[in-house]
This record gives C-alpha cells, sequence and structure tokens, in this order.
C-alpha cells in the first residue's frame, strides 16, 4: 500500500501495467480467434462456439477489473480521468494513465519524505 490509503504505490501501478500488457496479449489473440470465426462464418455457415464467447466474457471482465483499480488509484491520487469510468473502453486510455499515476504517488512520498517533522506533529 503507498502513502496514502487506497492509493497503491509504484509497484500497484506496476502490476497494473504487467495486467495491462497481457491483457493486450490476450485481445490480440482474441481479435485473431474472431476473424478465423468470422471467415467461418462468412464462408462455412459455422456458427461459433460457446469458447469464443467465454473468451470475449474473459477478456471484457479482466479489462473492467484493471480500469476499476486504474481508476480508483487516480481518485485517490486526485489525477483527472480521461473519460467518464463507463466511457474508458480502450487499452491505450489506461496505458496514459498508469505512469501519471506512478509519477502522482512519487511526488506525494517525496513530500513527505521532506516533511518528517510535520509527521511527528500529527
Amino acid at each position: 500500500m503507498g502513502p496514502y490509503p487506497g492509493a497503491g504505490d509504484a509497484s500497484d501501478a506496476d502490476r497494473l501495467l504487467e495486467q495491462l500488457d497481457r491483457l493486450r496479449e490476450r485481445s490480440a489473440r482474441l481479435a485473431e480467434h474472431l476473424e478465423a470465426a468470422a471467415r467461418e462464418l462468412a464462408t462455412a455457415g459455422t456458427v461459433p462456439d460457446v469458447g469464443l464467447v467465454d473468451e470475449i466474457d474473459a477478456v471484457r471482465s479482466e479489462f473492467a477489473d484493471v480500469r476499476r483499480a486504474t481508476l480508483a488509484i487516480a481518485a485517490t491520487l486526485d489525477v483527472p480521468a480521461p473519460l467518464p469510468s463507463p466511457e474508458v473502453t480502450a487499452l491505450p486510455t489506461l496505458a496514459r494513465l498508469l505512469p501519471a499515476l506512478t509519477r502522482r504517488n512519487q511526488n506525494h512520498a517525496q513530500r513527505d519524505d521532506e516533511r518528517p517533522e510535520e509527521k511527528l506533529r500529527r
């Protein structure tokens, strides 16, 4: 946990960046599977199987989790989100926000380190 309750710390943002990278990879695989399913449907009339629907649900759920965690940290650190939560629907939007969160949290931590006497008065 970072210096502010619920704010996370640099490692939280790093973990979210790692999750985002994995999500990018999963999304790329999903895109390939969707293209293949669309070709099969168009050429042979074969309807996609339930596994494809499950894959879509899994990617969508993981995206929602990363978005929720990222925007929660942003709100705690008073970093404005680029869009309201329901409108954040793209991986690049989250990827741009995470480094800003890390910088803001580091700035807060530096200010706290510069004023140790204030902490003692609390």
